[in-house]
């Protein structure tokens, strides 16, 4: 809380002359401590993530919102407070939001992720574009690089968690079985208009809620966004003007100066070697 300073100069009876009176704005300096200098930083404006090109999406700390499966390390280890299976949460703030989330999506796109495998530590190593780099075939159809880390085909979408506005942007990340049911979603985003029907909506017009619901096949059972032919994502409304201006029209410029993923090019097109890895 700011305090104002008391006028300690009051000029004494006694004093032949009156002392001139301190500048009404003026602070004295404070020994040992120098002022702060003026800000003249508009010259940055110009610049444009010089020196930054090497920091890659394996180097940096987001914000993910995942949903919680039984073999999980936070499940196993207990590590998140109340966290249960099927239930959405973020492992970097530990914040667990329940079996259903409603979402505003700022960005999408789709691309490999590469993923080391958990005997060494585990994590995200790169993001690719889709085909850009050689990778191999293993067993049950999973892709693997020339390291042996786990290569995803993933629809990754910036998002921001309604009612958690303030922890800031999420990856959601859709791969393997959640794959089909990003793609309906996409055709729902795809479809939406304007209040009017007169345009094409935005990306972030729908507030979308999403459930986590208990999917299987042959091989086991998961928590999912949909089960067989049914997606689990439901449009709930338009996002409010006081949202818009309040947080989505500044995350939203935030995404816009996200680099997009280059698209594969042509040489890259035979970079898919369909045979088993060994020892895989």
């Amino acid at each position: 809380m700011a305090v104002k300073a008391k006028n300690s100069g009051t000029a004494g009876a006694t004093q032949a002359k009156a002392s001139p009176a301190p500048a009404q704005n003026a602070k004295a300096p404070t020994k040992g401590k120098t002022a702060a200098p003026v800000a003249d930083d508009d010259f940055l404006d110009e610049m444009d993530g010089e020196g930054t090109e090497s920091i890659g999406a394996g180097d940096t700390s987001n914000n993910y919102l995942k949903i919680a499966q039984s073999n999980s390390p936070e499940i196993t280890d207990g590590s998140i407070e109340d966290l249960k299976v099927g239930m959405f949460f973020d492992p970097l703030s530990k914040t667990v939001f329940g079996k259903t989330v409603e979402l505003v999506v700022l960005r999408y796109e789709l691309c490999w992720n590469v993923w080391a495998p958990r005997e060494r530590g585990g994590g995200l190593v790169n993001r690719c574009a889709v085909g850009s780099i050689p990778v191999v075939i293993g067993d049950k159809g999973k892709m693997y690089d020339h390291e042996g880390n786990t290569v995803a085909e993933t629809q990754n979408y910036h998002v921001l968690v309604v009612g958690y506005e303030h922890l800031g942007i999420f990856i959601f990340s859709c791969a393997s079985t959640m794959l089909k049911y990003g793609r309906k979603w996409n055709t729902k985003i795809q479809q939406l208009r304007t209040p009017n029907g007169l345009r094409k909506a935005p990306i972030y017009q729908g507030v979308w809620q999403i459930e986590s619901v208990l999917d299987s096949n042959s091989q086991g059972k998961w928590f999912n966004i949909g089960t067989k032919s049914m997606d689990a994502i439901t449009k709930v409304r338009n996002i409010t003007r006081t949202e818009y201006e309040e947080f989505i029209q500044d995350a939203y410029e935030v995404c816009t100066h996200i680099p997009r993923i280059a698209l594969a090019s042509p040489q890259s097109a035979g970079a898919l070697e369909d045979h088993t890895l060994d020892g895989v």
